[in-house]
């Protein structure tokens, strides 16, 4: 009988002190003492729970958590929906109550998950709290029991220890009531609660001013302040103002220092932290994206000569970009935009959420003096975090980027509605001779709904083996765009000369990126050339882009002769032939006046039999041609670059294959190549820029030494023809 007694006695302990216990592992029984969850849960039963992994918890679930009123009392509710998962918050509701409750619940706050509940058994625990019942129930029989078995002293010594033992843990037991309280209301009008069962740590982070970096890895300092001891400091990211979320890595402790890595590459990124103490108490905070900012910009600049202001080349050598859909990713659609027929990236009516993008593959010949050339008119109605335009030439693969072409987004943040108009950009591409590459246009578009969407058109894509030429102007314009930091040293307007012009140029931002110098090559013409002559009929060019040229003010002369008044229109990009009267005599000297200034001369012999020519802007020798092809060469020692040119082609031509062998300090050499029928232009005319170098894919070329005086080109069913320059 007294073993049954102390069992029981045992039982009643550990149901009353349950809630008390520090084993969490435990399970715990708590007095349930309203109607909020019936007819489930019944006032009055003992219900029982244990501990679980908050993260494991789904919508229904039952758990116990401590009251936002009182952190003593504890509340027994359903889990009506999970609002977020980091951090952890959900919603709850008493299957009784009408509405949800009117506060959050975090994972720090939750004691248990209800397994099942004994009904009327948690009343008889209530009364035994009381001190009446905790007397009659308890010490009473107790002292029985101890009576019972001092009598009976040779049979008590297994069973007297126990039983002193609980009478002395029952003198511990505080006379206060266990308030383990499932309350189906609580007062919580215009309050914010904190579910803990102590003050919850405060964390913070330790930036400085400079929020700008130009390194994806960096560390980010935080620390944090509690009652008791903090266990652990969690970190949270959002990445252009996306949703938070949680970083892998975090800090054991009170302070320390996150190694962040910059997981979604360049942009901005916003950072908070919560943190832990010993008792499970989570930090609680609304994440604010302006707090703590770091904005992460790894590239340099852009900057490419900018047609804008000047006029743009009209292409005539020989271009290395053959477009086909089978060889391009094709998020792309085809339109007449403007007149013209165009790419489309993004679209005009609504956000795409993404990106789209376009590329296709190009090879440079290892000696060409290549350009890019294209246009493009970008549209914008978001800031340029979300949305830009870029233009790069990557590996085969698309996995490394060998150079950034254009970089361009909105970013007046109080303009909506940015055009950029059409845009026609150049840049040199000498240091890629050899190479094969993409070149991918993409569009990054990720506003919502329909009023922040961005799109762009682009044509006239063309990888030319041509330096810039163009028509007389005074200096040179540049566009530079960066879309991460503020612009601070760019190239301003470089004058230039008639003839061969060389620049160099870069830019660089306050991230302290800086781009590559850039170097090009720009032939200035002159307005108005000598291009072609015979005995009874001289040829003017017009090297203007979109100029007439009234001859009204221009005169010829014929040696030392008084001049010849000219009179007639010449168009942009076209020659005009002039009949003399009385005919050339067989050999002159002829010159071209503007006004009283000698524009251009030359000295021929042999008109009564043939004709003398050179490269219809002109460039490039004069020499004496019969009818059929004609070969010319231009050699600029100064930047080691030879201008090939051959006239008299018919456009049927299949192909035509040449050899063009010189020598240098390294010994004889050869460039080889051909001239393709979509290279040849109306008039049966085609030429090439080629360099006499090495160049790398760094930006850097290195012009060959010692190069000689002697240049012989060899055509596919033509003589070689030697040229000789002094």
């Amino acid at each position: 009988m007294a073993k049954f007694l102390g069992t029981i006695l045992i039982i009643l302990l550990f149901l009353i002190c349950s809630p008390l216990l520090p084993i969490k592992n435990l399970p715990r029984f708590f007095i349930v003492t309203s109607g909020s969850m019936e007819p489930l849960v019944k006032s009055g039963s003992l219900a029982l729970t244990k501990n679980i992994n908050p993260s494991s918890l789904k919508i229904g679930d039952i758990v116990a958590f401590s009251s936002p009123a009182n952190p003593e009392d504890t509340v027994l509710h359903r889990i009506s929906s999970i609002k977020s998962t980091t951090p952890l918050r959900f919603s709850t509701k008493g299957d009784n109550n009408q509405d949800e409750d009117t506060w959050d619940l975090v994972e720090g706050g939750i004691k248990g998950k209800y397994l099942f509940s004994l009904p009327y058994l948690g009343k008889i625990i209530a009364f035994i709290q009381t001190l009446f019942g905790f007397i009659l129930v308890i010490c009473l029989p107790a002292l029985i029991i101890v009576v019972n078995q001092i009598l009976k002293i040779n049979k008590t010594v297994k069973i007297l220890l126990p039983l002193l033992f609980i009478l002395f843990f029952s003198l511990l037991i505080p006379s206060k009531n266990i308030r383990a309280l499932y309350s189906s209301t609580v007062n919580t009008s215009n309050l914010t609660f904190s579910i803990v069962e102590l003050n919850p740590p405060d964390s913070f982070l330790d930036m400085d001013d400079n929020y700008v970096r130009n390194i994806r890895n960096f560390d980010i300092n935080a620390f944090a302040f509690d009652d008791s001891s903090v266990v652990n400091i969690k970190l949270y990211y959002s990445f252009n103002f996306n949703p938070w979320q949680e970083y892998p890595d975090f800090i054991y402790g009170d302070r320390g220092v996150f190694h962040f890595t910059s997981p979604q590459g360049d942009g901005l990124y916003s950072f908070a932290t919560l943190a832990t103490d010993i008792f499970g108490n989570t930090e609680i905070k609304e994440f604010d994206y302006f707090d703590y900012q770091i904005k992460v910009d790894t590239i340099p600049p852009t900057t490419n000569l900018n047609y804008q202001s000047l006029p743009t080349p009209v292409y005539s050598g020989q271009n290395y970009y053959d477009w086909t859909p089978a060889s391009s990713l094709c998020d792309y659609n085809i339109a007449t935009v403007d007149e013209k027929e165009v790419f489309v990236l993004g679209s005009e009516s609504t956000s795409i959420g993404g990106t789209d993008s376009f590329f296709h593959v190009v090879s440079l010949p290892a000696s060409a003096s290549s350009t890019l050339t294209f246009s493009y008119r970008f549209l914008s109605h978001d800031i340029a975090d979300f949305d830009h335009f870029h233009v790069s030439l990557t590996d085969i693969a698309g996995l490394n980027v060998l150079e950034d072409i254009l970089n361009i987004g909105n970013l007046n943040s109080d303009d909506f509605n940015y055009d950029t108009g059409w845009i026609s950009l150049n840049r040199g591409l000498t240091h890629l001779a050899g190479q094969t590459f993409r070149i991918l246009f993409s569009l990054t578009d990720t506003g919502d709904g329909d009023n922040y969407n961005s799109y762009v058109f682009f044509n006239d894509i063309v990888f030319s083996t041509l330096d810039n030429r163009i028509g007389e102007t005074s200096t040179v314009n540049f566009l530079t765009t960066d879309l991460g930091s503020e612009i601070i040293d760019t190239p301003s307007e470089i004058p230039l000369t008639t003839g061969e012009n060389e620049i160099n140029y870069s830019s660089s931002d306050s991230s302290e990126n800086v781009e590559i110098d850039h170097h090009q090559s720009i032939l200035v013409l002159s307005p108005l050339v000598l291009n072609k002559i015979d005995k009874n009929t001289i040829y003017l060019f017009n090297n203007s882009w979109d100029q007439n040229i009234d001859l009204s003010n221009y005169s010829y002369a014929i040696g030392d002769s008084q001049s010849n008044s000219l009179s007639g229109i010449v168009l942009p990009q076209q020659s005009l032939a002039i009949n003399i009267s009385p005919e050339l005599p067989p050999s002159c000297q002829l010159k071209l006046f503007k006004e009283e200034t000698l524009i251009d001369s030359v000295a021929v012999d042999d008109l009564n039999f043939i004709i003398w020519q050179r490269s219809v802007d002109g460039l490039g020798p004069w020499v004496k041609i019969s009818p059929g092809p004609a070969v010319n060469l231009d050699y600029r020692a100064p930047v080691s670059k030879i201008t090939l040119s051959i006239s008299g082609l018919g456009v049927t031509l299949s192909d035509m294959s040449y050899t063009i062998d010189y020598s240098n300090s390294a010994g004889p050499q050869q460039i080889y190549g051909q001239i393709l029928p979509s290279t040849i232009d109306v008039n049966g005319f085609s030429l090439r820029d080629l360099y006499l170098g090495t160049c790398s894919s760094g930006g850097t070329c290195t012009p060959s030494s010692g190069i000689g005086s002697s240049f012989t080109v060899t055509f596919s069913n033509l003589t070689p023809q030697t040229f000789i320059f002094n």
